[in-house]
Order: structure tokens, then C-alpha cells, then sequence
């Protein structure tokens, strides 16, 4: 009786110690392994072990163990780590499939049992194996065995079984529990990956959770996010979108609606629109548990819309004709354009050949041109003929470009057709009249070349007469006498100057201008240039002042004409300079060249007139009031231009001019003889 009592009192210390395990224990296996142990300990088993149904692939796997601790029944374990046990084999498998607890007498005698062997090297004999019941199915099998054959206890097996039963409990909400992470982290990790911003709100419109996309999409700052409230956070939401009052009419309404599923689009005050999806979380019985509100940005595809519009709207108002073709010519698409420019409408020609659009002596070009577009080149400007539905030609200027698909795979070709029947009439009459015109040119340079030959003899002989009068050759001239003569001589100068203006101007119309280099001071130049004006400027009441460096400016240059240049400029300041005011002449060395500033206090040129000042026969009326030819600053910028220079000129109305030239120290132009 006392026997019994005891055993009682272990068994029940032995249940209340598996519920306490299971109760405090994290994982499955760690419940398997103390729950095995109590009550191997308290029964004087030497190994106990657990398995759990695979459900997925309908097998029994090893979940966890126990043995007595002065053993370790290393291969017996290790064999039993490496079984996978289908369903109706075996011990184990036979009571999974049963659901019904089985004593083994002595395992090296049980049929079947393929670990008899480590199992007897063991000293493993009697054993017990019991269902792990939860509810109405078995989740998994636990098997104990000892150093003796044993017989059937009833007691042990009730003591088993009701801890199996525990247990079962137990895998099963560990079960549940790991699916349910399993699944919650699923959901998170699909929330995360997600392009589109999600917000999940509850039936209180408190938010359950966010992804970092929706966060980043709206800007949400962390203390609103934080404080998990659906109304803080619309507040901070319509301060973003173009029209706050439609958006929270929008959302409210949503609410107030729990089944209504919601499609819309909002527009935010930065540009960017917002696809905004929303559907209601309701369970398979109705229960409504809240909103899940999807956020998608659709600003870059709207804008690839309107640009689509935009661009077939250019298609459509085009007078080019535009079409597209398969890379086997067939045409698939047909504008206005060229419905008006060929005659035939979009049903007469999709699905036609393009080739029936070429005269028969063109089409070696169009094969030659879907060739090119199908290896991905580009054909631009090609001018050929194609012909209408009439039958007439068409001269047209044609661009193709091949068409890709999403994989950068060509599938066929646009084209753009462009009439140029009447450009090319018009290139032809342009043609003749520049063909004119240069032969106008032609003549004109001839008859100047050959009046400006015969005007100089006359002006030798009326150059050497006036020398004789004012000589007194032909008699003592009255004083009445030398003014008239003296006028003469201006007349004669200017009539010189003229000349020799016509032959530069010849010369260089004729390309045969030449320079005569040579090493020469700049400076030096400049003096004399100054000291021949100098009566000019006296004469008009002009200071004509001069600023050179101490020390000489070499360079190398045809030093007549880079005086020509310098009385070319100097002169016309002093034309245009009021009395009393000043004309400066500046030289200084520039880097590698020499800069020459011509700088005056006269009247001043007009902003619009000064592109005008170094074209040839160009004068402003400022200029043709002084007389003159037009020619003397085209003529100077020729010749700075010889010797590879530039000139240029500054002014303002009424606050003086200033020209200037620029001539490298030395230029290919005036190539340093050997040895230099």
C-alpha cells in the first residue's frame, strides 16, 4: 500500500514538474529535453527521445533528447539524429499512425526495429513508445527505453500519456506561434521590399504599422510616426497635396464606408502625383479590423503621358509625313501628315508594303536603309523620291531610326518624310542667281583693277603740273592763285588715296596680297606715323598725344603696312574729333604679341553701327559727310588679318572711340629667315 503511495506521489510530482516545464520553456526543444528528463528520472529510464510530424513531407523527425547521465549512449543517439521515419514504419512509425501507445518487451527482439543493435550495445532493452496527442491528431511520438525487458505497466503508460497530451499542447502553440512570426515577418519583409508606401490603420484609426517607403514618400517626421495617430498624421499629410480639404473629405468618407474599396490620385504641392489605393481588412466571417492604405508614385509614368500626348499631337499636326514599319517594311502607323502628302488614307496603307510608296529605281536604297536601321544606325537628311497614290514623283528628305522594344530589341523603324520639291526649285534659282552674282563679282574686280591702272597716270601728270605752279615753273602765281591750286592739291590727295585704296582692295580681291616682313620697331613705326600727322592734327586743333615704352617693341611685320594701318586709324580720329580735343595713340607688349590702342574724345559710334565698321563700301553717315571710300577699315582689318592678327574698336555716343589691333610679336605669317 505504501508502495503504491509513493509511486502515486512521484508520478503526480512527475506532471506537476512537466506543467511547470512547459510553462517556462521558450522552445520545443528545450521542453522535450526537461520534460524527458523528470520523467525518465522518476520511471529509471536511460534514454528518452522525441519526434514531431513533418507535416509537409509526412514523416517523422528527431525533435529532442535525454539520457541518464553516467551513459551517453553515443551511437544509439547519433542513429537516431539520422533517421527520418515514414508513416506505418517501424515502432514509431506504427504508433504515429495508430495514435495508440506501445510496449516494446526487449527491442533486439522487436521486428523491424532497425536500431536493435546500438540499442543492445547499449544495454537498451525494455521500452515504451506513446502518442503525442493534440486533440484530435498525433503530432509526434515519445519513445523510452531501459537496461531491462519490461511488461506492460499501465501506470507508466497513463503517466506517459498524460504528459504527451501536455505536450502536445505545447508543440502545437509553439507551432502557432512560430507560424504566426513566420508570417508576420513575411509581411514585413514583403511591406519593406514593397515600391509602394503602405500605412496599415486599425478600426480606431490608430496606425498598426508602416513601411519605411510611406515614411519616405510623405516626409513623415518620426515624432508624428511615433505617435501611432491616424489624425496627427493626416494633419501633417494635407500640408503636402494641392487640395487638402478633397483629400481628408476623400479619407473621411473612406472611414465612414468600411467595406468601400478606394482608387484616386492626389496631387502634391512639389509636382509629384500619388496613386492612392485602399481596401478594407476583413476577416472570412465579416469582422472589420481596420484599413490598408497603398500609396504609389505615378509621377514619372504621368508625365510619360503627357509627353506621349504631346508627342502625338506633334504627329498628329505634322506636315511631314510620318509613318513606322516593321523591319520587314511593312507599315504599321500612318499620320495626317502623310495622308496629305502621298494621298493615301491610314486603312490603304497599314499593313501594305513601304516599297509600294518607291519607283522601282529607288527601292536598292530603301533595302539599303531598313539594312542599316536593323544593325541600329541612323539615317539622317537622305534625299530621294517616293510617289503619290496618283502616280506623280514627290522629292522628299527622309530620316529613319530605328524602333526598340523594353529589351533593346530592334522590331522595326520610324520614318519622317519631309517634301522638298519646292526647296529644291528654289536651291536651283539660288544656284543660277550665285552663279550671277559671282560672275557680277568677276567683272566688278575687273573693271576696278582697270579703272584704278588708268586713273593713276592722269593723277602722276596732275601731281607733277602742281609741283611746276606752286614752283613758279610757268610764272609767279598771285596769292588768289596758290589758294586755288592748293585746293587742287587736296582734291589730288584725296583722289590718290583713293586710288591706292582701290588697288589694296584689288589686290586682296585678287588674293594677291602680299606681305614684305621684316624685323622693325613698333614704336619707331608709331613716331613716324605721329610726326606725318602731326600737321593734320594742327590744322584740325586736335592735341595728338603719344604713350610708348622706354625700351623698342620688335616685331616681325611689313612695316608699310602696318603704317598704312596705323594712318588709317589715326587719321580718321582726328576726321572726327572736335576741335580742342584729343587723339592718343597707345603701343604696349602683350604676351607674346604687341597691342596698339588708337583712343579719341570725338563724337563717338552708335552700338549698332559698330558691327558695321570693317565691311567694304560700308560708311556711316557720320563718315560719308567726311568723305572718303568705305574702304580704309576693311582694307586695315585685311591687312592686320595678313599678318594673323585681330582689330576691333569700342565706343560710345558722345564719349569718343577707341580703336585697336593686336599682331603677334612673330607669325607664320612672316615666317624668321634661317638662322634667326
Amino acid at each position: 500500500m505504501a508502495e503504491t503511495i509513493d509511486r502515486t506521489a512521484r508520478r503526480l510530482a512527475a506532471l506537476y514538474t512537466a506543467d511547470r516545464i512547459l510553462a517556462t520553456s521558450p522552445t520545443i526543444e528545450d521542453a522535450a529535453t526537461k520534460i524527458l528528463a523528470a520523467l525518465g528520472e522518476s520511471e529509471g529510464w536511460l534514454v528518452g527521445q522525441m519526434w514531431l510530424v513533418d507535416d509537409r513531407h509526412n514523416v517523422l523527425r528527431y525533435a529532442g533528447g535525454w539520457h541518464a547521465a553516467h551513459r551517453d549512449f553515443a551511437e544509439f543517439i547519433a542513429q537516431s539524429r539520422a533517421m527520418i521515419v515514414p508513416r506505418d514504419h517501424g515502432v514509431l512509425g506504427q504508433v504515429w499512425a495508430s495514435g495508440t501507445p506501445t510496449w516494446i518487451h526487449d527491442v533486439a527482439e522487436e521486428p523491424g526495429f532497425v536500431r536493435a543493435e546500438s540499442a543492445r550495445k547499449e544495454g537498451l532493452h525494455g521500452g515504451l513508445v506513446v502518442p503525442i496527442w493534440n486533440m484530435d491528431h498525433v503530432v509526434g511520438v515519445i519513445e523510452y527505453y531501459g537496461p531491462q525487458a519490461r511488461i506492460p505497466n499501465e501506470g507508466r503508460m497513463a503517466l506517459v500519456s498524460s504528459v504527451s497530451q501536455e505536450l502536445g499542447l505545447f508543440v502545437e502553440h509553439k507551432r502557432v506561434q512560430e507560424a504566426l512570426r513566420r508570417s508576420s515577418s513575411i509581411l514585413k519583409a514583403q511591406q519593406e521590399a514593397s515600391l509602394d508606401g503602405i500605412l496599415v490603420v486599425d478600426e480606431n484609426q490608430a496606425v498598426v504599422s508602416r513601411n519605411s517607403r510611406f515614411c519616405e514618400m510623405w516626409g513623415v517626421p518620426p515624432a508624428v510616426m511615433d505617435m501611432l495617430d491616424d489624425k496627427l498624421l493626416q494633419a501633417h499629410i494635407r500640408t503636402l497635396v494641392v487640395d487638402p480639404d478633397a483629400h481628408m473629405a476623400r479619407v473621411a468618407a473612406l472611414y465612414k464606408q468600411p467595406l468601400e474599396i478606394g482608387h484616386d490620385e492626389i496631387k502634391l504641392n512639389d509636382g509629384r502625383v500619388f496613386h492612392r489605393y485602399s481596401a478594407p481588412a476583413i476577416t472570412p466571417n465579416g469582422m472589420y479590423y481596420g484599413r490598408v492604405w497603398y500609396f504609389r508614385d505615378v509621377t514619372e509614368a504621368r508625365r510619360a503621358e503627357a509627353s506621349l500626348a504631346r508627342l502625338a499631337a506633334i504627329v498628329e499636326a505634322s506636315s511631314d509625313a510620318i509613318l513606322s514599319q516593321t523591319l520587314e517594311g511593312l507599315v504599321t502607323s500612318w499620320n495626317p501628315g502623310a495622308q496629305r502628302m502621298f494621298g493615301y488614307e491610314e486603312a490603304e496603307v497599314v499593313g501594305r508594303a513601304v516599297s509600294e510608296l518607291v519607283p522601282a529605281e529607288q527601292q536598292p536604297e530603301l533595302t539599303e536603309m531598313l539594312a542599316r536601321v536593323g544593325r541600329g544606325e541612323h539615317v539622317e537628311h537622305h534625299e530621294t523620291a517616293w510617289q503619290r497614290k496618283n502616280g506623280t514623283r514627290v522629292e522628299v528628305s527622309v530620316a529613319v531610326s530605328p524602333i526598340k522594344d523594353a529589351a533593346g530589341t530592334i522590331t522595326g523603324a520610324a520614318v519622317i518624310a519631309r517634301d522638298i520639291t519646292e526647296i529644291n526649285r528654289l536651291r536651283l534659282e539660288l544656284q543660277a542667281q550665285f552663279e550671277q552674282l559671282i560672275e557680277l563679282d568677276r567683272l566688278k574686280n575687273i573693271f576696278v583693277n582697270a579703272v584704278t591702272h588708268e586713273l593713276r597716270t592722269p593723277l602722276t601728270a596732275m601731281k607733277g603740273y602742281l609741283e611746276f605752279l606752286e614752283e613758279g615753273v610757268g610764272g609767279t602765281l598771285t596769292p588768289k592763285e596758290l589758294e586755288f591750286v592748293a585746293e587742287v592739291r587736296k582734291g589730288e590727295e584725296r583722289m590718290e588715296r583713293l586710288v591706292a585704296d582701290l588697288l589694296d582692295y584689288a589686290r586682296i580681291e585678287a588674293g594677291t596680297f602680299k606681305l614684305n616682313c621684316e624685323s622693325a620697331d613698333f614704336a619707331a613705326k608709331v613716331h613716324d606715323v605721329s610726326d606725318s600727322l602731326m600737321p593734320l592734327a594742327t590744322s584740325a586743333k586736335v592735341h595728338l598725344e603719344v604713350m610708348l615704352p622706354a625700351e623698342p617693341l620688335m616685331v616681325e611685320m611689313d612695316p608699310q603696312r602696318i603704317g598704312q594701318v596705323l594712318i588709317n586709324l589715326v587719321g580718321n580720329a582726328l576726321k572726327f574729333t572736335q576741335e580742342g580735343g584729343t587723339v592718343t595713340i597707345r603701343a604696349s607688349a602683350k604676351g607674346e604679341s604687341v597691342r596698339c590702342d588708337v583712343v579719341d574724345t570725338g563724337v563717338g559710334i552708335a552700338a549698332e553701327d559698330l558691327p558695321k565698321l570693317f565691311q567694304r563700301f560700308v560708311q556711316l553717315d557720320q563718315g560719308a559727310r567726311k568723305g572718303g571710300t568705305g574702304l580704309g577699315l576693311s582694307i586695315s582689318k585685311a591687312m592686320i588679318d595678313a599678318h594673323n592678327g585681330q582689330i576691333g574698336a569700342l565706343s560710345e555716343v558722345g564719349k569718343g572711340s577707341t580703336f585697336w589691333f593686336e599682331i603677334p610679336r612673330q607669325s607664320a605669317a612672316c615666317p624668321r629667315p634661317a638662322g634667326v
